[in-house]
């Protein structure tokens, strides 16, 4: 049963919609347009507001617009983006889960369309991890399918998302265990998250997860610098909502640190 609903939604896409979910739209749509090109405007708009509601409201209407439009790259990616921010968003587990599960499969469906292009590679990486950190049991197994699509996506676009594969592919190596037992290589994180950074050095995230590298490749004067940086970059609309958040990982990473310096640091630095 590990893999059951993974499988499923692979396979069969045999998933509820997301009207069936508790999404906090406020939208229904019967009140949204009928046409295809409206409906991905009014998403779009909707998810540059970055709030829960918007966003699923941006799902509510992708969901029509994909029963307007049948097979549609287009749809297909900002579907998976979406329901990848609302599992990033939500704290419930099971709703996170759910939410993960619509975006492998609105990912699968856009990589099916048109394989050669990023986004359906990316999302799906993306949702794969959030699925993952719902699992009791068996989310490790997930990592290699994690790994391999967040590696097209690499493959694809590195700059796609303010260098998000770059992020993906970094945050991997970096955190799971390493060869034989998983694909972890904290010098290689290194590498890709210094890339991402030096691609787009006013991303946040990107020198939060290179800290992270660098405390696990024990380079802890470099890391201590990148996530005080994270704690005084100025937010940008675009990911203002996930700043504050991302500030709090920074100070665990300064307090890890500190904690290793004094010599009590074993083991896993996560």
């Amino acid at each position: 049963m590990k893999h059951a609903c993974l499988v499923a939604v692979l396979v069969a896409g045999c998933l509820p919609p997301v009207t069936e979910i508790k999404t906090g739209s406020t939208m229904a749509a019967a009140d949204l347009p009928s046409d295809a090109a409206s409906l991905v405007k009014f998403a779009d708009d909707s998810y540059a507001k970055q709030t829960p509601s918007a966003v699923a409201n941006a799902l509510v209407a992708l969901e029509k617009a994909a029963a307007a439009a049948g097979k549609d790259v287009e749809v297909q990616w900002r579907a998976a983006r979406a329901a990848v921010w609302l599992a990033e968003d939500v704290g419930d587990q099971p709703v996170r889960a759910k939410w993960a599960e619509r975006g492998i499969e609105f990912a699968t469906l856009a990589i099916g369309l048109d394989q050669r292009r990023v986004e359906g590679h990316y999302y799906l990486a993306i949702a794969i991890g959030f699925l993952a950190t719902t699992k009791k049991t068996g989310g490790t197994e997930l990592v290699p399918k994690m790994y391999k699509a967040a590696q097209d996506a690499l493959a694809s676009d590195e700059r796609y998302d303010s260098g998000g594969p770059l992020r993906l592919i970094g945050a991997v190596l970096a955190k799971v265990p390493v060869w034989p037992v998983s694909v972890g290589d904290p010098d290689e994180a290194v590498k890709y998250l210094r890339r991402a950074v030096l691609l787009f050095p006013l991303h946040p995230h990107n020198h939060l997860l290179y800290a992270d590298a660098l405390v696990a490749d024990d380079k802890l004067a470099d890391a201590e610098r990148e996530y005080r940086y994270v704690l005084v970059i100025p937010p940008r609309s675009e990911w203002a909502h996930r700043l504050e958040g991302w500030r709090k990982e920074a100070e665990q990473g300064l307090r890890r640190i500190e904690t290793k310096r004094r010599g009590k640091g074993t083991g896993d630095p996560f």
